[in-house]
């Protein structure tokens, strides 16, 4: 038998009495520690195509990249398709400018500067609404960011 849960602390609590079941372990521990599990207990919900445009129209965007770098990431997607990411982590920073559009049920971005390996290159992904957090996914279903928006103040949007 295998009992996940998570103490009052904050701590993770595995019981096991069966070794065989190594596999729900490690399930059980990737649901505990996961900080959108451990913070957020919606069901992530895809967004379709015309609430990706509701949503990301004129929004700034708080980013944690799911990378071993524990990246930050401030995202201004703006209505006219345009976005810029101002990123950093402990070694490193950068800004990165592109465009997005929808695309069927997903949010597709080209980079125009800023990752040379991307420049002129769509890539087209889903993106998840799961409680008050949005999640972005890489092209192979993980997850590439958590995010949390809020409306732009001002004119941080070109016309």
């Amino acid at each position: 038998m295998i009992i996940c849960s998570k103490n009052r602390a904050g701590s993770n609590l595995f019981q096991i009495k069966l070794r065989r079941n190594t596999l729900l372990v490690f399930i059980c521990l990737l649901t505990v520690t996961s900080p959108l599990v451990a913070s957020d207990k919606a069901i992530p919900v895809q967004l379709t195509g015309e609430k990706i445009t509701q949503t990301f129209a004129n929004v700034r965007d708080h980013a944690e990249v799911q990378d071993s770098a524990k990246t930050r990431a401030e995202n201004t997607w703006c209505a006219n398709g345009q976005f810029i990411s101002r990123w950093r982590n402990a070694k490193n920073s950068g800004v990165v400018t592109g465009t997005w559009r929808v695309k069927e049920d997903l949010r597709c971005i080209t980079i125009l500067s800023g990752v040379e390996s991307r420049i002129g290159k769509e890539s087209c992904s889903p993106v998840f609404k799961s409680g008050s957090k949005y999640l972005s996914k890489n092209q192979d279903g993980t997850i590439h960011g958590i995010h949390t928006l809020s409306s732009l103040q001002g004119s941080s949007c070109p016309d």
